[in-house]
């Protein structure tokens, strides 16, 4: 095919094929120049010696040759003959030269573009760039060279754009903070990241081609080669963590996220892997466990009950053991609960509104309601509540004080400031009934001195009225008979002087009861005595309450040893109990006393048949200020009184009740050391004629 070359001169091409063609016709035109040249040679040097050689063979061989060796010896030498050597020998020369010189033109021709492509390949196999085969000819070894340029032309294409990724890539892995690195399956580095070259403390070009037993502590590094054999034994994602020594010679926690990467047969040729630095992580999270742990720890051992509700719908997020106490409900009996199903539902949608007017940074209060716990008993409290972030998420932090207990105590405080009050205007009265007694104390002992006389008189009177109605006639006085009068007159004024005795006692005994005992010392003294005592101040209050009053005290019983005075108080305080506690007249009260030989303790009772008192009242009978019978004027301080003398005298007090069925006040004092014991007894009480009432 025509065309111009790089001067404009014509360039016949000629095919690859054609070329062969005359190359072998050269060479053969060469060998029979050769081959003429030595039959030249041959007859005219070699033939006499050959055909001296043939006839001596023809001879020996005569018999066994046929005709037609014979006729191929006459056709050589007839051929041999016609031409001659002078021109044999100028021709041969001639041909043999031009077929040398024709075969040196056309090897030329069909090995230098050959030398010239396999250099080139050669080239381009060494060279990253790939240039074309500049190769002219219009052969096949041209169209071969033509499809190679256009194969180097589009596998540069293909190299630029896979060069360009790899840079992309690599400074994409270079933005990354996390070091990243990748190996071939023999476990020699193929690259790596800036992070991972800044991590490990070298150049990346330094960490290409090595294992990690160059850079890192064998122990490590023992367990970074047994987790890439694994991995690529298991294959998937693995993901491990570990303490890596840093750069700077710290240790960091990491976290290893490793995975194979294939060729496209899936062919496993190397792996590929990421370490994320978790260190800052985990000591935000040990700082955030020991908050939580604080926090939890405040939250669980508060003494107030607390709630963690879901600010949408005031569910129970989560609750405290005190909630769980307060409420009635085990450890996780709250949990998911409304808040409405222990809330009253006005204090609820108070509670609701307050929180949503609230600015979220403070908190809002109820100072008083009340919730529902499970056993139904209702609780006051006070409510105090606050929005609370945890991690992301919101809740309603709520505190539950029972305010009950302080509302009882507030309650009671304003009674005691009352009974004290009260005490103070009884120790007034107290003061006052001593002046009382001191002034009636005076007249009454005109009346026992003249009730006296009156007697005395009287007795003298007797004969002389007598004598003067035997003479006279009947006598009257007073509007009766002297006879009648004889009889009235004697008990008028024994009763005079009885009535002044007795309230001489009385007097005494509310001087004795009133007085204060400084330096009394604790003798001897007869529990009986001190009995009576009480009771005759009583004689009123006994009248008015029952009409079934009795006194049982024993006999012989040993002295007791203490202030009588005091044991006189015990007396009264609980006598005046139990006619207090009878619904009626109907209703008895007795006082009994009795040795107990076998303990050595004399032992009191006072029963009634009154209205009795519930387990709860029996409780704090004795505590201060506590009385049932508040709103008619009772003080609370009787009963522990009471019971502070028996304690303080070695003794102690027992109450035995049931509602609707009367109480029984017994108190057992020790017999006074030393005293003379009875020696039998025949277990029952007598009335003794000084305490019948």
């Amino acid at each position: 095919m025509p065309g111009k070359n790089s001067r404009g001169t014509a360039d016949i091409r000629v095919s690859l094929k054609t070329k062969i063609v005359l190359t072998t016709s050269a060479f053969v035109v060469l060998f029979m120049s050769i081959g003429a040249y030595s039959g030249i040679y041959f007859e005219h040097h070699l033939k006499p010696f050959i055909y001296g050689q043939q006839s001596a063979l023809a001879s020996s061989m005569a018999d066994g040759i046929d005709g037609k060796n014979t006729n191929f010896q006459t056709e050589i030498v007839a051929v041999a003959e016609q031409v001659t050597p002078e021109l044999m020998l100028l021709a041969v020369p001639t041909v043999l030269l031009l077929s040398i010189v024709m075969v040196w033109l056309l090897m030329g021709m069909l090995t230098a573009p050959l030398h010239r492509f396999t250099s080139h390949v050669k080239k381009v196999a060494a060279e990253d760039e790939q240039k074309p085969v500049e190769i002219e000819a219009g052969d096949e070894l041209g169209s071969l060279a033509g499809a190679l340029n256009k194969m180097l032309s589009e596998l540069n294409m293909k190299k630029k754009t896979i060069q360009e990724q790899l840079r992309f890539l690599q400074v994409l892995m270079d933005t990354m903070p996390a070091p990243v690195f990748y190996k071939d399956m023999t476990g020699r580095y193929l690259g790596c990241n800036a992070s991972f070259a800044a991590f490990i403390g070298m150049p990346r070009i330094q960490i290409i081609g090595k294992t990690v037993y160059d850079i890192a502590p064998k122990a490590l590094a023992d367990i970074y080669h047994t987790s890439d054999l694994e991995l690529a034994k298991r294959q998937g994602i693995q993901v491990y963590e570990s303490r890596t020594p840093y750069a700077d010679g710290s240790y960091r926690d990491v976290v290893f996220y490793k995975a194979l990467f294939t060729n496209t047969e899936g062919i496993p040729e190397g792996l590929v892997g990421i370490m994320l630095d978790i260190t800052d992580r985990k000591r935000v999270e040990e700082k955030v466990r020991d908050m939580g742990e604080r926090f939890h720890q405040l939250f669980s051992q508060n003494w107030d009950a607390i709630l963690l509700l879901s600010p949408e719908t005031f569910r129970v997020v989560d609750a405290n053991p005190a909630a769980g106490k307060m409420f009635g409900y085990d450890d996780n009996g709250l949990i998911f609960l409304e808040l409405s199903a222990i809330l009253d539902a006005d204090d609820l949608a108070r509670l609701a509104d307050l929180l949503a007017n609230s600015d979220h940074a403070g908190s809002v209060q109820l100072d008083k309601a009340t919730v529902m716990p499970k056993d139904g008993m209702n609780i006051t409290v006070s409510i105090r509540c606050k929005l609370i972030k945890i991690d992301s998420d919101q809740f309603v932090y709520c505190s539950f004080r029972d305010i009950g207990e302080s509302i009882r105590l507030k309650k009671e405080m304003q009674e005691t400031q009352g009974k004290l009050i009260h005490a103070n205007r009884m120790t007034a009265l107290g003061v006052l009934t001593a002046g009382i007694a001191h002034e009636i104390n005076n007249p009454n002992s005109y009346i026992l001195a003249n009730a006296t006389l009156l007697s005395e008189a009287w007795n003298d009177a007797i004969p002389v009225l007598r004598r003067h109605g035997e003479e006279y006639g009947e006598i009257y006085l007073g509007g009766l008979p002297f006879a009648e009068m004889q009889q009235v007159i004697p008990r008028l004024c024994s009763g005079l002087t009885e009535g002044s005795r007795r309230i001489s006692a009385i007097i005494a005994n509310l001087k004795g009861f009133y007085r204060e005992q400084k330096g009394a010392v604790a003798t001897p003294f007869d529990i009986n005595k001190a009995i009576g005592d009480g009771v005759s101040i009583l004689i009123h209050h006994i009248h008015k309450h029952t009409n079934h009053f009795s006194l049982c005290l024993g006999e012989n019983l040993p002295p007791a040893r203490g202030r009588s005075q005091q044991i006189e108080q015990v007396i009264i305080n609980l006598v005046m109990n139990s006619l207090q506690s009878l619904a009626d007249k109907s209703g008895a009260v007795s006082v009994s006393s009795a040795f107990d030989e076998q303990s050595g303790f004399i032992t009191v009772t006072v029963k009634d048949e009154g209205k009795g008192m519930a387990p709860e009242v029996l409780e704090r009978l004795t505590e201060p200020f506590f009385s049932t019978r508040l709103d008619e004027g009772g003080t609370g301080l009787g009963l522990s009184i009471t019971d502070t003398i028996v304690k303080e005298h070695g003794g102690y007090l027992l109450f035995d009740s049931i509602p609707d069925g009367g109480t029984t006040a017994t108190f057992r004092l020790p017999a006074a050391a030393g005293a003379v014991l009875p020696t039998a007894t025949d277990g029952d009480c007598k009335m003794a004629a000084d305490y019948q009432i």
